[in-house]
């Protein structure tokens, strides 16, 4: 599951309203919103609030409130609802008994990136409704302070033992948020990756919500999602292709994975057979992210179409067809795995 950030004081109105479309048609199905802003008026939100929740209805996507106790001062839970929020974010300040209280009628989300077993513990002897809870671990703006792996990894499954969904934040690559424009990850080691891999790495990790903290995805990236969520599909970019016709196509990885190098398992029957005898072509040295076709000389495995995980040394009977560009090398791992279909971009 996908969801995105809509931020009330860094992008207009219309700009939140032309996000909730793209990203919900790329398939998100949560919305996050902070409401802990001093600085202010609630006056000066209502009519935006108003407007923003209708349009996130209309796409039938769920808007969470980051609240905290100074966020009960200006608005009531039945306010709240009126904007058309359906959950809650709690922060800081506010009782497991109150949280509990809340579950009698809303979606809770609580700060897994300190939760306990003693919050816990406090939440179900005061009766929470625990198919109404899920946690969400915090973002991080600034740089070096995001999460250790490990030990986000044992923490995730410390809170799924309790049947309750995790979320966490990945960064976006196209507008970021201020003041320290770094991202928004919740990993610390996710700040310069690319948001699909950040986003497969978390479902990995055991994440059932991601979370593009960022204001924006760049619309090449917006493409990738769309093609992952309705085919399980890896779109890859590639520069410096020599033909791209060779690379118009669909691919799946062998079942038989390999150490050195991504295999496509239906290449060679397809390809030899249009362009037998391929030629020697472009035989360089194939670095990590080179795509390449093993050519006549290579025999029974002429037309195989691989991508390198590894710097390997020049091979006189395999052609350099492209490279996947260096920011989605991150994906490549991801790929690596029986069966997964991907194919190829030219960037232009």
């Amino acid at each position: 599951m996908l969801g995105f950030l809509i931020s009330l004081t860094e992008q207009t109105v219309a700009e939140n309203k032309r996000l909730i479309e793209r990203m919900a048609q790329t398939g998100s199905r949560y919305a996050f919103t902070s409401l802990q802003m001093p600085e202010e008026k609630p006056a000066d939100l209502q009519a935006v609030l108003l407007e923003i929740g209708a349009c996130l209805k209309a796409h039938q996507v769920q808007w969470i409130a980051d609240v905290s106790p100074m966020t009960f001062e200006q608005f009531t839970l039945n306010r709240l609802k009126a904007f058309g929020f359906t959950g809650l974010r709690i922060d800081d300040g506010i009782s497991m008994a109150d949280i509990a209280a809340m579950t009698e009628e809303w979606q809770i989300i609580l700060n897994a990136s300190t939760l306990t077993a003693a919050d816990m513990n406090d939440l179900m002897n005061n009766h929470a409704h625990m198919n109404r809870l899920a946690a969400w671990y915090n973002y991080y703006p600034r740089p070096e302070t995001g999460l250790e792996r490990e030990a986000f990894i044992k923490h995730t499954a410390f809170i799924k033992s309790y049947a309750i969904e995790t979320g966490a934040f990945i960064h976006g690559d196209g507008k970021q948020r201020g003041p320290i424009y770094a991202g928004l990850p919740t990993l610390e080691e996710h700040r310069d990756v690319h948001p699909l891999a950040q986003y497969l790495d978390l479902r990995d990790c055991g994440i059932d919500t991601v979370l593009v903290g960022d204001l924006s995805l760049q619309s090449a990236t917006m493409a990738q999602f769309e093609r992952w969520f309705t085919d399980q599909l890896l779109l890859l970019h590639v520069d410096n292709q020599s033909d791209f016709a060779w690379l118009d196509d669909v691919f799946h990885v062998r079942r038989d994975v390999a150490r050195d190098v991504i295999r496509a398992a239906d290449s060679r029957v397809r390809l030899a057979q249009r362009y037998h005898p391929i030629a020697a072509e472009q035989t360089n040295e194939r670095l990590r992210g080179c795509i390449t076709i093993d050519n006549a000389a290579y025999l029974r495995y002429e037309g195989e179409v691989q991508i390198m995980l590894t710097d390997l040394q020049a091979d006189s009977r395999v052609n350099v067809l492209g490279q996947v560009i260096t920011g989605e090398h991150s994906l490549l791992r991801f790929l690596n795995r029986p069966g997964t279909a991907f194919a190829f971009s030219a960037v232009k």
